[in-house]
C-alpha cells in the first residue's frame, strides 16, 4: 500500500498438493486395508461363522476395489463337494449363498491345488459348461481371479473376484487381496476346528447326559430292587457290620432297619449252627456262598432261610458284602407234606400191588377147581388140580408176606434148581382152559438137557403168568401163543420166550412198557411188567420185549445159570 494507504498490486503464492492428495489418498485405502484385516481377524477372535466372516471381509473388500462381484466357496475334497459361503452382492439367483454341487463345478481347481492363482480374462471364450460361468455373466463380470484358501498346506476353498470389462487389479491391490485371502484361509481353518470342538463338545455332552441318565436308571432300578424284591437283602462288611436293610428283611426278622444296623450279623444270625463257618470261609476263599442258615426274629425263634452272600467294592473302593435272605419255612413245610403224601401215595401203589399180584393166583385157582370139577364129573382124579390150586394158594400167601417190599426182592435162601421147562408147563397148565376158550394154540419147545437155573420158583411162575396172561388179551380173536426155552454160552444162562400173535404195540407203547403205572388197559394198574423186570433183574438177568402194531409181541428172559 502507498502512503495514502491505497492498495497498489497483489501478490499470489501457489503450493502444488498433488503429491499431498496422493498420500491422502493412499492414507485412506491403507486405512481400509486396515479395516478389512481387523474386521477378518475380529470375525476370527469371536468365532464367527464362515458364512459371517465372508460375508463381511467381502463387504469391506469392495470398498477397495471396483469388483461387480466376489465370492467365497469351500472345498470338501473327501465328499468331492464345493458350497458357497458368501457372495456380494447377491443379485444372482445362480450359485447363492449356501448353494453346494459338485467340485467339477470350479473347473480352475488343479491350479488351486497347485496353490497357484486362476486368471480368466475373458470368460466368454471359455469352453466350459459350468453353473458358476453363467452366474458370473448375469452378474456382469467378463474376468475372474480366483485365489486358493491354504492353511498348514491343506486346500480350503477359494476367494473368487469378478472383474468387470477391462478392469484390472494394480499391484497394490493384488497385495491387499493376498492377504485377505491368507486370513480368510485362517479363518475358514479356524471356523472347521471352531465346528469340530463344537460337535466334539455337543458329542462328549450328549455322552456324558447318555451316561448320567443309564446311571440314574441303573440307581433307581437297584434301589427299585432292593426296597421292592420280597427277599431280604442287606447291605454289609465282611466283617459282619449291617449297613442296610430293605423292608423284606425288617419284615422277616421283625426289627427295624435301625436295630437290624445295630445289632450286626452276630445279632440275626445262630452262631450255634454249625454251618455257619463253613459258609463264611467259602465266601472268603471264593467271594461267595450260599447255604441254609438259621435266622433268629426278635422274638427270639429261630428259622430257616437261604442266605447267599457275594463280595463287591463300593464306588469309594471300600470292601462290601450283599446278604439276600429267603425265608424257606413255608417250603419246608410244604416239602413235609410233599413226603407225607408220598408216603400215602406209595401205601396206595403198594396195595395196588398187592391186589393185582394176588389177583393172578386167585384166577390160577379158580381155573384149577373149575378143571378138578369137570375130572371129577368125568370120573378121572382132580388131584393134579387140587396140587396146583394149591401152591397157587400158597403164592398168593407168600406175596401178602412180601408186603413190605414193593419190588418183591428174592431172598437168596428162597432161590432153588429149577427145570425151566417145567417152569413153562406148570404156568400153561394154569393158562390152559383161559387158551381154550380163547381159541389160542399152544406150543411149548423145550432144547434136550437144559441146564437148571436158580431162581425164587414162586416169583419166576409169577413173572411167566404175567406176560402170558398179557399175550391172551392180546388175542381176544384167537392166535398162536409159543413158549421156548433154549440154553446159551456167552454169557452162560438160559432164554425163555414168549410170543404171541396178537395186536402187537407200537414204539411209543414199548418204550413205557416196563414203567410202573404204566397200561393200555382200561381196568389195568401198570404193575404187572414193571414188577416182573424188578423181579428178573434182582435174579441178575434180562427181559425185553419187540413188537410191532398187527404182528404180535415177543418177550425174551435171559436168566444166569448161578
Amino acid at each position: 500500500m502507498g502512503p495514502d494507504k491505497q492498495r497498489k498490486g497483489t501478490i499470489g503464492v501457489f503450493e502444488d498438493v498433488t503429491e499431498q492428495d496422493e498420500l491422502h489418498r493412499k492414507l485412506q485405502r491403507y486405512a481400509v486395508r486396515l479395516h478389512v484385516l481387523h474386521e477378518a481377524d475380529r470375525a476370527i477372535l469371536e468365532a464367527r461363522s464362515i458364512e459371517e466372516t465372508a460375508t463381511a471381509v467381502l463387504s469391506h473388500l469392495r470398498e477397495l476395489v471396483s469388483l461387480p462381484r466376489a465370492s467365497v466357496t469351500l472345498f470338501d475334497l473327501e465328499e468331492n463337494r464345493l458350497t458357497v459361503a458368501a457372495v456380494v452382492p447377491q443379485a444372482s439367483l445362480l450359485m447363492p449363498p449356501g448353494w453346494s454341487g459338485p467340485l467339477d463345478v470350479a473347473w480352475f481347481l488343479d491350479a488351486l491345488k497347485q496353490g497357484q492363482e486362476y486368471r480368466a480374462e475373458n470368460l466368454s471364450a471359455l469352453q466350459v459348461d459350468s453353473p458358476w460361468i453363467q452366474a458370473l455373466r448375469n452378474g456382469g463380470v467378463s474376468a475372474l481371479i480366483s485365489l486358493p484358501l491354504i492353511a498348514q498346506g491343506e486346500l480350503l476353498g477359494s476367494l473368487n473376484l469378478g472383474l468387470a470389462a477391462g478392469a484390472d487389479l494394480s499391484g497394490e491391490d493384488a497385495e491387499i487381496i493376498r492377504e485377505i485371502a491368507g486370513e480368510l484361509a485362517v479363518a475358514v481353518q479356524q471356523a472347521h476346528l471352531q465346528a469340530h470342538l463344537r460337535r466334539h463338545a455337543d458329542e462328549l455332552e450328549s455322552l456324558v447326559a447318555q451316561r448320567t441318565d443309564e446311571v440314574r436308571a441303573s440307581e433307581e432300578r437297584y434301589r427299585s430292587l432292593f426296597e421292592r424284591s420280597v427277599d431280604g437283602i442287606l447291605l454289609s462288611a465282611p466283617d459282619g457290620r449291617i449297613f442296610a436293610a430293605n423292608a423284606s428283611a425288617c419284615r422277616m426278622l421283625g426289627r427295624t432297619e435301625e436295630e437290624i444296623c445295630q445289632l450286626g450279623r452276630n445279632g440275626i444270625v445262630d452262631s450255634s449252627d454249625p454251618r455257619l463257618t463253613a459258609a463264611l470261609e467259602e465266601r472268603a476263599r471264593t467271594g461267595l456262598y450260599s447255604a441254609e442258615l438259621l435266622l433268629i426274629r426278635k422274638d427270639g425263634t429261630r428259622f430257616p432261610c437261604e442266605v447267599t452272600s457275594g463280595v463287591f467294592h463300593d464306588r469309594d473302593g471300600n470292601l462290601r458284602t450283599s446278604m439276600i435272605i429267603r425265608d424257606v419255612t413255608t417250603r419246608k413245610q410244604a416239602d413235609a407234606a410233599l413226603i407225607q403224601a408220598e408216603k400215602l401215595a406209595v401205601v396206595g401203589r403198594l396195595t395196588a400191588s398187592l391186589t393185582h399180584e394176588i389177583n393172578n393166583p386167585l384166577q390160577s385157582v379158580m381155573g384149577c377147581l373149575g378143571l378138578a370139577r369137570e375130572a371129577l364129573a368125568e370120573g378121572e382124579s382132580a388131584d393134579r388140580y387140587l396140587d396146583v390150586a394149591l401152591s397157587e394158594l400158597r403164592r398168593a400167601a407168600d406175596i401178602v408176606s412180601r408186603l413190605r417190599d414193593l419190588h418183591g426182592r428174592p431172598h437168596l435162601q428162597n432161590r432153588q434148581p429149577a427145570d425151566p421147562q417145567d417152569l413153562l408147563e406148570h404156568v400153561l397148565t394154569l393158562t390152559r382152559k383161559k387158551c381154550t376158550d380163547r381159541r389160542i394154540a399152544i406150543s411149548c419147545e423145550a432144547e434136550a438137557g437144559l441146564p437148571r437155573i436158580m431162581v425164587a420158583r414162586d416169583q419166576m411162575i409169577q413173572v411167566l403168568l404175567n406176560i402170558i396172561l398179557n399175550a391172551i388179551d392180546a388175542m381176544p380173536d384167537g392166535g398162536h401163543l409159543r413158549l421156548a426155552a433154549a440154553a446159551q454160552q456167552e454169557p452162560p444162562g438160559v432164554t425163555l420166550t414168549i410170543a404171541d400173535t396178537g395186536v402187537g404195540m407200537d414204539e411209543e407203547t414199548l418204550a413205557h412198557l416196563f414203567e410202573a403205572f404204566h397200561t393200555t388197559k382200561a381196568e389195568g394198574l401198570g404193575l404187572g411188567l414193571y414188577i416182573s423186570r424188578n423181579i428178573i433183574q434182582d435174579h441178575g438177568g434180562r427181559i425185553e420185549a419187540t413188537s410191532r402194531p398187527g404182528q404180535g409181541t415177543i418177550f425174551r428172559i435171559w436168566l444166569p445159570l448161578s
